[in-house]
């Protein structure tokens, strides 16, 4: 057997002998494995990146900070292979998410790579970061990712016979709605142009983004989306129940914007006109 297979065996043993152990592998193990990192051999580093996906929890802090260098180099070698990106990125997030000054360091370099342009991947990678990211956490890391994840909204389509892709969309979104009100702010511009892209394609969904920019009093932007979606379903009869509730909605929403602007008669009128119509 090679060096290379012989150290590639060792990575995989210890991934499987320690995976479902309630004891990390001793220090002197955990040791050779981030020196494996270092290999230049292809499947050297590969067998330790893949057995740090599921042990990132075994490495004290050192061990951390040295395996997330090395990690952090292969992000760049590797960022045109998605698919094993995607393993690097949990590697990564794993090794990272018990130090919160690494973590948010890690994440960063992470988002710095997205997009890969592959749908599954991209939606994984983004699933892991806010697995582990806190929206209220860093500001500056949490717009990395909040950028990422209006990108992944507005460019990605979602399979409308696979609820997993439709659950990991609605964490998405879930997730957005708990960012910081300064951060909304900064990132508006990108997430109203995802929820137009979204609005005009996919009439179904458009409510989560509403929802999103009723969330922060951003009634302007709920409006406009809503008529897109409107727009988007002229001539489909069999639309015609969800387009009347897009457009009921959207006026509720113009209601909000006059109490906003202080038109409480306008908004009054408004709402009596809805009243009237069966929703």
């Amino acid at each position: 057997m090679g060096m290379g297979k012989f150290h590639e065996s060792f990575g995989r043993q210890n991934e499987e002998m320690y995976r479902h152990s309630k004891s990390a592998p001793p220090k002197n193990i955990v040791d050779v494995l981030i020196l494996h990192l270092r290999d230049k051999y292809v499947i050297v580093h590969k067998a330790a990146i893949h057995a740090l996906q599921w042990g990132g929890d075994w490495l004290d802090r050192n061990q951390a900070i040295e395996a997330l260098n090395l990690m952090l180099g292969w992000l760049g070698t590797y960022r045109k292979d998605p698919y094993f990106l995607d393993d690097l990125c949990q590697a990564i997030i794993r090794v990272s998410h018990r130090f919160a000054d690494l973590k948010n360091i890690a994440i960063s370099f992470i988002c710095n790579v997205l997009p890969t342009k592959e749908h599954i991947v991209d939606e994984k990678i983004i699933n892991e970061i806010i697995r582990y990211l806190k929206p209220d956490e860093d500001e500056a890391v949490v717009e990395l990712a909040a950028r990422q994840i209006a990108w992944c909204l507005a460019n990605y389509s979602r399979n409308r016979y696979n609820r997993y892709d439709d659950s990991v969309r609605e964490k998405m979104f879930n997730w957005l709605h708990q960012i910081p009100h300064a951060i909304y702010t900064s990132i508006r511009s990108e997430l109203l142009e995802s929820a137009r892209q979204l609005a005009a394609k996919d009439a179904w969904k458009v409510c989560y983004f509403a929802s999103l920019f009723a969330r922060y009093g951003d009634y302007i932007a709920e409006k406009e989306v809503f008529d897109i979606a409107v727009e988007s379903l002229n001539g489909e009869k069999r639309y015609e129940k969800l387009q009347k509730k897009l457009r009921i909605f959207g006026e509720i929403a113009a209601a909000n914007i006059n109490l906003q602007n202080g038109e409480i008669a306008v908004a009054d009128e408004i709402m009596s006109k809805i009243r009237e119509i069966e929703i």
